[in-house]
């Protein structure tokens, strides 16, 4: 009798190794649950890694607030510095053609080697009829004074004379009438002055 036991304990060992190799294959054939359906698991952010985020996002709005500031005020300057050239263009120019055509200078009416200066000079209209041309600053702006006539401003709006100075020289020529005027932006809080200079020979020296 115990012969035939362990005759049948081989037997009996290869069936269990059998039954459990078919488990395991069942096992992996099946699957886990997620493995099964195809889905993938995803991890969560951590709270360091937010707060890393965060801070890049931080970061990078404050370049981006710096750069637009940056811009801004570049625009500014630029459009700023265009009105003072317009301005000084302008101003210079209808003086340094008025000296050129003016015969004499009005010294009584005249103001030579100070700030604000004036000049007033002896000329001619069209006609040929004696007239006075009078340039002078009145509340930060270039006047044009024809005859008596107020011409208006020759600068803008946005820019202010800072400073007008008149000063004659004697050349081989004649005489010769020199200009520094500096300019102001009055639409910037901190406004950079812009300063021209120009010189002009009277016809009637010549």
């Amino acid at each position: 009798m115990n012969l035939l036991k362990t005759k049948n304990l081989p037997a009996k060992i290869f069936a269990k190794q059998k039954l459990r190799r078919a488990s395991y294959q069942s096992r992996r054939a099946v699957g886990t649950p997620t493995e099964a359906s195809g889905l993938k698991t995803t991890r969560g952010y951590t709270m360091i890694e937010l707060v890393l985020y965060a801070s890049l996002l931080a970061v990078m709005s404050v370049l981006v607030v710096q750069a637009l500031i940056s811009l801004t005020r570049t625009f500014g300057e630029m459009k700023a510095s265009s009105a003072l050239r317009a301005g000084a263009l302008v101003g210079m120019e209808r003086m340094l053609k008025e000296i050129r055509f003016a015969s004499s200078v009005d010294y009584a009416g005249s103001m030579f080697d100070s700030s604000p200066g004036r000049l007033t000079l002896n000329s001619t209209d069209e006609g040929g009829a004696a007239k006075t041309v009078e340039f002078r600053v009145a509340t930060s702006t270039l006047l044009l004074i024809d005859d008596g006539v107020d011409k208006g401003a020759l600068t803008g709006d946005a820019v202010s004379v800072a400073s007008l100075v008149f000063r004659e020289a004697t050349t081989p020529k004649g005489s010769l009438i020199k200009i520094e005027m500096t300019l102001e932006d009055t639409r910037l809080s901190n406004p950079r002055p812009a300063t021209v200079y120009g010189s002009a020979v009277m016809r009637g020296a010549y």
